[in-house]
């Protein structure tokens, strides 16, 4: 019987990541996705477990970006996808 251990989430990456580690913390449209957040918060509803996980991680990245231990970058990977990167300081 094999135990299996799901992948170190973009949080637990960012928090454990030594300098020069470069870290994908969310993949897709980040604009239309704290809009849809956004919109659903004014609703009165929530976000699918799976993409508020993501959100919080790419919460996590500004926070870190602002105080200095991470560069924040952004790679096209086609129209309105894009793969957004944190690289630790």
């Amino acid at each position: 019987m094999s135990s299996s251990t799901a992948p170190p989430s973009p949080v637990e990456q960012l928090a454990s990541a030594r300098r020069g580690t470069v870290i994908e913390y969310f993949r897709g449209d980040l604009r239309e996705a704290r809009e849809v957040r956004c919109a659903a918060a004014q609703n009165g509803h929530e976000v699918a477990p799976e993409m508020a996980a993501a959100l919080a991680a790419a919460d996590l990245a500004w926070r870190e970006q602002r105080a200095g231990r991470v560069h924040l970058f952004q790679r096209r990977l086609g129209p309105s996808s894009f793969s957004y990167l944190a690289v630790r300081r």
